[in-house]
């Protein structure tokens, strides 16, 4: 799956691989899943705030841009495999405003998230699974 992002007036695209994970981790020495799932955390806080309710000192600590940022480069690095290191590339941006980099990477991790279930021998010998005509 790819995504586009624009950043500065720069279009950065955005890929996701199953190999996304993998590099990830080579990268970072950070589980992928991991750092989602803070993602998560900090994405939810982000949101609760947007919405106008109250957020907790304990629930701002929480929040890790890092993490975003890491997430970003990856999914960057994937549809482009020419940018630069994280640090430069993370310094060759005025700024990366956390809302827009979150939006651009939401689908890309639900994509990579997902499941299909596989059709089983049997289910496939026996017609199980085919849409009915109507």
């Amino acid at each position: 799956m790819e995504g586009m992002l624009r950043i500065d007036g720069r279009e950065i695209r955005l890929k996701a691989t199953a190999a996304t994970p993998i590099r990830y981790r080579s990268e970072f020495g950070v589980d992928f899943f991991k750092d989602v799932y803070r993602f998560g955390v900090s994405g939810n806080t982000i949101a609760k705030s947007d919405s106008g309710k109250a957020v907790t000192d304990e629930e701002l600590n929480a929040i890790e841009l890092d993490c975003v940022y890491r997430l970003l480069w990856a999914f960057a690095k994937e549809a482009d495999k020419d940018i630069l290191p994280f640090m430069e590339w993370l310094e060759s941006f005025d700024v990366l405003p956390f809302t827009d980099c979150a939006k651009a990477i939401s689908p890309l991790i639900n994509k990579l998230m997902q499941s299909k279930k596989q059709k089983t021998p049997t289910q496939i010998s026996r017609g199980k699974g085919k849409k009915k005509k109507k």
